[in-house]
């Protein structure tokens, strides 16, 4: 069986990667920049294609030569300078993907879509088949995750052997850039440059180990019947449950200003502005305080009983990170 995995290079695809390669599959892996694909050890056949989700040529080739296919790749910013990116990477090559893999007679198609493509919980635990109360988007990277997720849900109804899984709030080892949040926070934590909390620190939203979410994916493509859904999440967990357990590993006090929504928004509605007109990326947007305003809590309960999904208890998952970060931050000062 030949794998085809994008975004092998990414938070999330890498560690699919590294699970996929130590159990001796055949990989195909789809990457922009292959020096930064991570060190894989395994028995089975792996190969690499350079090229861009927007190029369906390059894609033409590597599609062609897959029997089943992983779509982990996409764009996860808060801010970019031409914002119809998020289309063309999010929306438009999934779409090519799924033409291409119909043409093909691709097996197998998982497909990794986004909590924020289900809604806000606020007060519930949705499930794969929940109806948000609101159908608003509150960024570009949501509005675009939104889009791909009625492309699959179609793809689904006419047939289309693909299988959705939907990540929650991903945090774990790993590097701390724009699709790692939680990775982000616990780092400027350590550091002590994190200067304030933003609103209620009562929301909640699903916290998933990424070890989880990487065996997820990995039992999806074996276990799930065509057109499953699964949410891939993991503990509901509120920030303040987050950064007392910060305290608690590391004796640090948490920041204790808290910068009401409002305050906030306004401060992200002036970095946005900024950005847009220097091209530096922002700190925080209005977009993010607008999220932040929600609770995101969903239920793994379907992918437990139908994949063997297993859950990391929030505590040691953030255990486990904060040690990686804690020697990072040795390895740095050394």
């Amino acid at each position: 069986m030949q794998i085809l995995l994008t975004g092998a290079t990414g938070y999330l695809g890498s560690n699919i990667a590294k699970r996929l390669a130590s159990e001796g599959k055949d990989l195909i892996l789809y990457v922009r920049d292959p020096n930064k694909l991570p060190r894989l050890a395994g028995s089975g056949k792996i190969e690499c294609i350079k090229g861009d989700l927007r190029d369906k040529a390059i894609l033409h080739q590597a599609v062609k030569r897959c029997d089943v296919l992983i779509h982990t790749a996409g764009l996860v910013k808060v801010w970019v300078k031409k914002r119809r990116e998020f289309y063309e990477v999010n929306v438009q090559a999934l779409r090519n993907l799924i033409d291409l893999s119909k043409q093909y007679n691709v097996r197998r198609f998982v497909y990794t879509s986004s909590f924020m493509a289900l809604g806000p919980s606020d007060g519930q635990v949705l499930t794969e088949e929940s109806s948000s109360k609101t159908q608003q988007f509150y960024n570009d990277y949501g509005r675009s995750k939104s889009q791909a997720h009625q492309i699959a849900l179609r793809a689904r109804s006419d047939g289309f052997p693909i299988i959705t899984v939907y990540p929650g709030v991903i945090y774990g080892p790993g590097p701390a850039t724009d699709g790692n949040w939680v990775g982000n926070l616990i780092f400027k934590f350590l550091q002590g440059k994190l200067p304030g909390l933003i609103g209620s620190l009562e929301k909640k939203w699903a916290f998933s180990y990424v070890d989880d979410v990487a065996a997820g994916h990995c039992q999806a493509l074996e276990r799930a019947g065509a057109g499953g859904r699964y949410i891939l999440a993991g503990e509901n967990r509120s920030l303040r449950d987050l950064f007392q357990g910060l305290s608690a590993l590391t004796g640090r006090t948490a920041p204790r200003i808290v910068i009401p929504y409002w305050a906030a928004w306004l401060l992200g509605r002036l970095e946005t502005i900024k950005a847009n007109l220097t091209g530096t990326a922002p700190d925080i947007t209005h977009e993010i305080v607008n999220i932040y305003r929600h609770d995101w809590a969903y239920s793994s309960q379907t992918a437990v009983q139908d994949l063997g999904y297993q859950i990391t208890s929030f505590e040691e998952g953030l255990k486990r990170t904060v040690e990686f970060y804690q020697n990072r931050l040795r390895s740095k000062n050394q």
